[in-house]
């Protein structure tokens, strides 16, 4: 058996073999023997009719396909093997010559992922400006307003600035501790923000200077996703069927995932960046690590097994550990970035 394995232009790959007729015969025996399990004849119980009986009732088309199912799954194991490819989607096989007594010819074509040139990201994110965030005094009153307008009563009376106030709404004395606490929590709030947000800004910058050959598949499936992500915010934010959805918007699933294009390969670009940087850094997630983040996040439901009703564990597993893997790894990238003192 000799096969060819070819790279083709986004980020697919192209597996071409030419099986001996000796070496495919080998197939026969196997091929009729599993064939025969859907034989049904007289005398015989379902699935024990003897392959060499099961064979007058079995064309011989029938045989030869199933022996090249067998000997395509066989090179195409060993081509993924040999070549170490990362496959994500199904193979497209096309059968390029099946006839008793002949070589057997096929190609598969399937998407691998991409390889990935990255820029010097640590310049990158060395350019990349991190804000100083302050609350001001405004901003608290505005947000004491806002409790106080809360807490209008129905003839309309809205109350007074008071410790008296301030007692009402929780653990404090006065209302300097209610503003210090409230100027806390605007100032975690905006971090978060500011933190979130350079980190995007780190990420998008990379990713537009990084060099790759997006698979179709990949941004297929983002797309779905994105779809799926909207399906699921409509029904729960504006508790209307997606179909009535469409309708308004006068717009159809496909036009819908057809606009999706652009914003799901840049999405799959920086998942790839991403995740080639944390190669390079040499990123680890320990299984303690994410155990430890599940039973984290188990804690939020009345028991284990209610978390385990909600998601599959292996998944679960797999989910957080990716999670924890890009974490990690912007924790190295936001590293980079200079101090504004």
């Amino acid at each position: 058996m000799t096969y060819s394995h070819n790279k083709l232009p986004k980020s697919l790959v192209e597996i071409k073999a030419e099986v001996p007729w000796e070496e495919f015969e080998l197939y026969h025996g196997q091929a009729v023997a599993d064939l025969a399990k859907e034989i049904r004849l007289e005398g015989f119980r379902p699935g024990h009719v003897p392959p060499r009986v099961a064979e007058k009732y079995i064309s011989e088309e029938k045989v030869l396909v199933e022996m090249a199912e067998r000997s395509i799954r066989d090179v195409y194991i060993k081509a993924v093997q040999e070549h170490n490819l990362q496959i994500i989607g199904e193979p497209k096989v096309e059968i390029l010559k099946l006839a008793k007594a002949n070589p057997f010819e096929f190609r598969v074509e399937v998407s691998v992922l991409p390889e990935i040139e990255l820029p010097s990201y640590q310049k990158i994110a060395e350019k990349v400006e991190r804000k100083i965030v302050t609350v001001e005094d405004k901003e608290v009153e505005d947000t004491i307003n806002w409790l106080r307008e809360s807490r209008k009563t129905s003839d309309g009376a809205i109350p007074e600035v008071t410790d008296e106030f301030a007692m009402s709404l929780g653990d404090f004395q006065s209302m300097d501790e209610l503003r210090a606490s409230l100027k806390e929590g605007l100032q975690k709030e905006k971090e978060t923000k500011e933190k979130e947000r350079l980190r995007e800004e780190i990420l998008e910058k990379i990713a537009k200077e990084a060099k790759a050959e997006i698979p179709l598949a990949l941004i297929e499936r983002e797309k779905q996703s994105m779809l799926d992500r909207m399906r699921q915010g409509v029904s729960q934010t504006l508790r209307m069927q997606f179909d009535k959805y469409l309708e308004q918007a006068k717009k159809t699933e496909q036009e819908l995932l057809y606009s999706f294009g652009e914003e799901a390969e840049k999405r799959v670009k920086k998942y790839l960046v991403l995740r080639d940087i944390s190669e390079k850094e040499q990123v680890v997630v320990t299984p303690e690590e994410v155990e430890e983040e599940i039973t984290r996040i188990s804690s939020y439901y009345k028991s284990i097994g209610a978390a385990e009703r909600d998601f599959d564990p292996e998944r679960l597993k797999e989910y957080t550990e990716g999670l924890m893997r890009n974490e990690k790894t912007m924790d190295i990238l936001e590293g980079f970035v200079k101090s504004n003192s």
